[in-house]
């Protein structure tokens, strides 16, 4: 087989403080690579450096036995990211076809009747019994995560990262995606599976790396990859104990969103405030959506909109969740007011598709002000990261949503970049949009949030307030 891509004695670190100490790992053309390590092991580093989001200090990475890592590579990289960037008010065929929208055409996002019938050959071959027109809100979370894999298959990837938190399945579900993943294996695909621990998908990678502080401890090739094989060299992952004390406390005059169990009432935040959420489980957080409804009923809680005249209950659909990295989510084939309005497409756009020029240039006039730049001209390639990942938050900010939870927006940020990303998210929260941030990390939280959330499993075990 043909070397995809190898990692030679890579060093490399982030801002969380993990690292990657004389890293090595070699991806071949059509091989399923499954990297295993404890939490803080180094794995999402490794993924990071080939979406291009992370640079490495020294080491070297090469591409198809000679080339070093080059944006063209890139694009063929895909991340199966959260299925909280699917556009859940527009239709599967849309969302399919995002991707395809040709660059610098504003006008068309596609031509209707051929996306509606190549959508419906994708969804029979994936075994999705649903109408190219059906609404993405409409979906099973299984059909969801198979929606996104029929987008990235659409793109022709040669490598392809699936993290363990997208395969929370039954038994039946992970045939499926196995049955799938092994098709297109035969035509070349190659795979990389991330977890911290062994899941079915092991059964069929051809290799195992293991990984530990940092370093690859053990690699297996050219032999059956079993959980036996891999359990016996790997170390058991280390729990995070929190050790913190405190006691809620509130001002009813200024309660707008609350936690409500009976009797019991307890404020999570108030206007102008940034709440933070940690659960000592180091893998609670990693699919917020489910972890947020087993939260609400572990507690028996309801999240209740506080306002002068009503006290209502927030559902999953008044909240919207913001994966950490955003900035990736943003499809780069379309132009800053294309994504930002993509939330609010079929409200915008009619019956005809098309979403009015004047709109568009507003709500880039409106973004860009809100950034403090002025240039009507820019696009999406010339924003730094900051800015993209401010644009992937802000898009989410429509009159509709309630409270936002956002996977830790700090994550790549220099000081400077922090404090303005704070700013961004206390004056969006200044105009009532409750905003929420989960970190694996307390001393993070304790610097940017007013409150803490403290969890262990979903259970909540302290509010603590922050100076």
């Amino acid at each position: 087989m043909e070397e995809l891509i190898r990692l030679d004695h890579i060093y490399t670190s982030d801002e969380n403080g993990h690292q990657l100490r004389d890293f090595n790992m070699t991806v071949f053309s059509g091989e399923f690579l499954f990297l295993i390590g404890p939490y803080g092991s180094g794995k999402h580093l490794v993924s990071r450096l080939l979406t291009g989001d992370l640079l490495h200090d020294s080491g070297t990475v090469t591409v198809l036995n000679h080339s070093p890592l080059s944006d063209s590579f890139l694009r063929n990289v895909h991340y199966l990211s959260d299925t909280a960037d699917l556009i859940d008010s527009m239709t599967i065929y849309e969302n399919i076809f995002l991707l395809r929208k040709p660059h610098g055409k504003r006008k068309w996002l596609f031509p209707k009747k051929a996306a509606v019938l190549e959508s419906q050959r994708l969804l029979s071959e994936m075994g999705i019994m649903q109408s190219p027109y059906a609404k993405v809100k409409n979906l099973s979370h299984f059909e969801r995560l198979l929606l996104c894999l029929i987008r990235i298959f659409s793109a022709s990837p040669q490598l392809l990262i699936l993290s363990q938190k997208e395969f929370n399945l039954s038994g039946e579900e992970s045939e499926k995606i196995k049955e799938i993943l092994l098709r297109k294996k035969a035509d070349g695909i190659s795979c990389l599976f991330i977890s911290n621990y062994v899941t079915p998908l092991v059964s069929i990678a051809d290799t195992a790396l293991i990984m530990e502080h940092g370093r690859d401890r053990r690699t297996f090739r050219h032999q059956v990859i079993s959980p036996e094989l891999i359990n016996s060299y790997l170390s058991v992952p280390v729990s995070h104990n929190i050790s913190i004390s405190g006691h809620s406390s509130s001002d009813p005059g200024k309660i707008q969103l609350e936690l409500r169990s009976g009797a019991r009432t307890l404020s999570v935040w108030t206007p102008g405030k940034i709440t933070g959420f940690i659960d000592s489980s180091p893998d609670a957080l990693l699919c917020f959506e489910s972890y947020l409804e087993s939260f609400c009923r572990i507690n028996k809680i309801d999240f209740i909109l506080a306002l002068p005249e009503n006290a209502a209950s927030l559902s999953l659909a008044d909240m919207k969740f913001v994966p950490e990295n955003i900035e990736n989510h943003l499809l780069n084939n379309l132009g800053i007011a294309d994504n930002m309005l993509l939330p609010r497409y079929p409200r915008l756009c009619g019956w005809s598709g098309v979403i009015p020029a004047s709109i568009a240039e507003y709500c880039t006039k409106e973004f860009l002000s809100y950034i403090h730049r002025e240039d009507p001209l820019l696009t999406l390639e010339d924003l730094t990261q900051l800015e993209r990942r401010i644009l992937g938050i802000y898009r989410f900010c429509t009159k509709d949503v309630h409270a936002i939870f956002i996977d830790f927006p700090f994550i790549g940020m220099d000081q400077k970049g922090c404090d303005f990303m704070k700013y961004i998210l206390t004056d969006i929260s200044k105009k009532g949009i409750a905003i929420f941030i989960s970190s694996k990390h307390y001393s993070v939280l304790e610097k940017y949030c007013s409150d803490i959330l403290v969890c262990n499993d979903c259970l909540i075990t302290d509010i603590v307030p922050r100076p």
